[in-house]
């Protein structure tokens, strides 16, 4: 199955709410949708490890570092990352964003659960609130185009792990296997009720 075309987490809906720094504004608008995915790692050692992720920043290829960050908030959603191995990926938002070419895509999280396959709490750290991603999109406007954002979860010893974005399975032009995950989970028992707008529609759900 092929994941559409691509460009990042960020784009087409999720309300205007965080929208900052627009860059190339007379040239349209496209639609990003975003992706989440898990590459393998450490991941067989988790039960559940849910990562909310707040919002996701891109930036223009030919903006200089501190210009025209393109902003979205995608509503505090929560994804599983035990149930996006290989090609298996949810949906975090359709947002729109400016016709242009980006370079950089930031995804904020706000907060990590996750619960070892042994019933333990796990300690899980994040290298910063941001993920950073160098990894190239086009949007071009009036279309869509679905971007991977892959994240790994390592083990670091002492019982301690990392998350990390993994750029070699991230991007435009990969294959997904749509699942849709409620977007807000139980922080021990990995439940989650639904709620909010974005990413609903057709589906495939992974067994």
């Amino acid at each position: 199955m092929s994941r559409t075309v691509a460009t990042l987490a960020v784009a087409a809906l999720l309300v205007t709410a965080g929208c900052t720094g627009f860059f190339g504004g007379d040239g349209g608008e496209g639609t990003v949708e975003m992706y989440v995915s898990d590459q393998p790692g450490a991941i067989e050692d988790f039960q559940h490890l849910n990562v909310t992720i707040t919002e996701v920043a891109v930036h223009p290829a030919n903006a200089t570092e501190n210009e025209s960050w393109v902003t979205r908030d995608v509503d505090n959603r929560t994804v599983d990352l035990t149930r996006l191995e290989g090609e298996n990926a949810s949906l975090v938002g359709n947002l729109s964003v400016p016709a242009d070419t980006y370079e950089t895509v930031f995804v904020r999280i706000d907060g990590v659960d996750a619960t070892l396959t042994s019933g333990e709490s796990a300690d899980v750290k994040l290298p910063s609130e941001r993920l950073h991603l160098n990894s190239e999109l086009t949007v071009e406007a009036n279309e869509t185009v679905s971007f991977v954002y892959d994240i790994r979860v390592h083990e670091t010893g002492s019982g301690q792990y990392i998350l990390r974005p993994n750029a070699g399975e991230s991007g435009p032009h990969q294959p997904i296997n749509h699942v849709h995950q409620r977007h807000r989970c139980g922080q021990h028992d990995g439940t989650c009720d639904g709620g909010g707008t974005s990413g609903s529609g057709t589906t495939t759900t992974a067994a």
